[in-house]
């Protein structure tokens, strides 16, 4: 098989892999299935979120059969630690529905777009946070992460007996205060 054969079909099933739907479900115990519903109606239609822009929200609710189709765009201008800012998209397009046979309120989302699997794992944690947050759940918020820079001692070099070592000992690493408190 020659190079472009194999690159071809390398690249079809890259393709295939993230076009397959994957989802994701988180119980509510101690909540009535109509509190859940109605906390997951009021997280598709009002989504918030800190660090993202929301460019669309289009939901469609059918309360009957306990579905909500959502068609979310998000944006943001992102600066990491030592590099320039640029700008991030995210569209999303999602299925929520309710487990009618749980005897415990359970929520359903599916993925219905091609995305990175961990990038849907964070995308559902928010969904679900921001359901338990509005049920009023003291289901912890993962909280926006503050990069410091380190300072990290240098290693000596080894010895033919004592080769240098990858580990730094944490007791030994130094933060500078406010090292980047913006």
């Amino acid at each position: 098989m020659n190079h472009r054969a194999f690159m071809l079909i390398l690249a079809c099933l890259m393709q295939v892999n993230m076009v397959a739907c994957s989802s994701h479900t988180r119980s509510y115990p101690g909540f009535s299935k109509d509190q859940v519903w109605d906390a997951a109606v009021t997280a598709s239609e009002n989504p918030e979120y800190f660090d993202w822009y929301v460019m669309v929200n289009e939901v469609w609710v059918d309360s009957t059969g306990q579905r909500i189709e959502i068609l979310r765009e998000l944006r943001r201008d992102y600066a990491g630690p030592q590099t320039d800012a640029y700008r991030q998209d995210r569209h999303w397009k999602f299925t929520v529905t309710m487990d009618e046979d749980s005897s415990v309120p359970e929520l359903r989302i599916t993925c219905r777009v091609a995305a990175l699997p961990a990038r849907f794992v964070d995308e559902s944690a928010h969904f679900f946070d921001e359901v338990a947050y509005l049920l009023g759940d003291p289901t912890p918020v993962v909280e926006e992460v503050k990069f410091q820079e380190l300072q990290v001692p240098a290693t000596s070099s080894g010895t033919p007996d004592q080769p240098p070592s990858d580990q730094v000992d944490i007791d030994s690493l130094h933060i500078e205060p406010g090292a980047s408190e913006n």
